[in-house]
């Protein structure tokens, strides 16, 4: 499937609801199968939970602290000194 395909079957998900909802179900039941992954490799390493633990633990961190959110935003910001201070630094002289 081709990326512009992709937009396109995207972009029909938005017009038809029919598509909509299926789509949804999909992706509940990929949650289920990631969830019992987990638990299952949890269970593997000797660690004793449920599904309901980890909804429960899901749903706790499922806002972004402040910090989390501000290396989400990312971005570099840099101050650099104004023209006058390389001016006198280095000596340069307008043209």
């Amino acid at each position: 499937m081709s990326r512009e395909t992709l937009k396109e079957f995207f972009e029909e998900l938005k017009k038809n609801e029919v598509l909509e909802k299926k789509f949804e179900a999909v992706v509940d039941s990929c949650g289920e199968i990631f969830a019992g992954k987990v638990l299952e490799l949890a269970k593997s390493a000797g660690f004793n939970c449920t599904a309901g633990d980890l909804k429960e633990l899901m749903k706790e961190n499922s806002e972004l602290s402040d910090e989390d959110m501000q290396k989400a935003a990312g971005g570099y910001w840099r101050v650099y000194p104004p023209y006058w201070y390389y001016k006198e630094k280095y000596g340069k002289k307008d043209k």
